[in-house]
């Protein structure tokens, strides 16, 4: 649908008329506001989760001034080779904003990458009700271990991760 639709809803539309009018002002509304969905995959070596407890990863680009991401899910696929040794009940794979606002929920590493064969989860997105996401705006997303725990191991493994994301123009 074209945003130049907008000029074709008949605003004394009644019955099934109107809502085929308030589907088409909630599609242009929607076009206007975001762009996407996009994706992105990143293939994470062994050496980069045993590292991701320190050192953050990018899975998406920061997308410019006014802008903010909509993580909407990911999936982490475990190409197994060798089994990682997680330490810590608490280390698991998680997104954020570069500015440390969680985006997504937390996969467990112990179960992911512990179970000596190929494994594929979703992340989905964390509860945004109460989250300040202003400091979002033009920041990239991260993958990372949030545990405190060390990973060892892993040789010859990776973890694909494919992002689903939407592009919001914030105003501001």
């Amino acid at each position: 649908m074209a945003l130049n639709e907008l000029s074709e809803i008949d605003i004394t539309a009644s019955g099934d008329d109107f809502y085929e009018a308030i589907e088409k002002c909630k599609a242009n509304w929607a076009l206007m506001d975001a762009t996407g969905p996009f994706s992105a995959t990143v293939t994470l070596t062994a050496a980069q989760v045993l590292a991701l407890e320190t050192t953050r990863i990018q899975v998406v680009a920061a997308p410019g001034s006014g802008l903010i991401l909509e993580f909407v899910s990911a999936m982490l696929s475990f190409n197994y080779t060798a089994d990682f040794t997680v330490t810590n009940a608490d280390n698991g794979f998680i997104i954020q904003y570069d500015n440390g606002v969680d985006v997504s929920e937390s996969i467990d590493m112990n179960t992911f990458l512990e179970g000596s064969a190929d494994a594929i989860r979703w992340m989905n997105p964390s509860s945004t009700a109460d989250k300040v996401l202003e400091g979002g705006i033009n920041k990239k997303l991260e993958i990372f271990n949030e545990g405190t725990g060390d990973v060892a191991d892993g040789t010859g493994s990776t973890v694909i991760v494919k992002v689903i994301y939407r592009v919001h123009s914030t105003g501001l």
